[in-house]
């Protein structure tokens, strides 16, 4: 077998059970806090040059729900220890936060 392993160029998060809002309120809440996140995969259903080919979102329930719940955290080679700390620790009081408001 071929000894292959991922760049480790993302470090992706599935926000499994939340939604969309739920998604946008944590990159926004990160931002607040310095903390730089992403929509890293976007169905493609939804990128205008497929949905001019006749795709539609509607026919890739998975890829759209893919989509909502996945955001990808800052990760890279610059990344401090406490960098790393700093980031985990936010994710985890923003997302306790946005719950307790009620955003799910």
């Amino acid at each position: 077998p071929s000894m292959r392993s991922s760049s480790g160029h993302l470090m992706m998060v599935s926000l499994d059970g939340k939604t969309r809002a739920f998604r946008d309120s944590l990159i926004e809440e990160l931002a607040t806090r310095g903390i730089a996140t992403n929509v890293h995969f976007k169905a493609l259903p939804l990128l205008s040059a497929y949905k001019n080919l006749g795709f539609k979102a509607q026919k890739y329930p998975h890829a759209i729900a893919q989509f909502e719940k996945e955001i990808s955290l800052p990760l890279h080679t610059l990344l401090s220890v406490d960098d790393i700390d700093y980031i985990c620790e936010n994710f985890a009081a923003a997302y306790r936060d946005l719950e307790a408001k009620g955003i799910q």
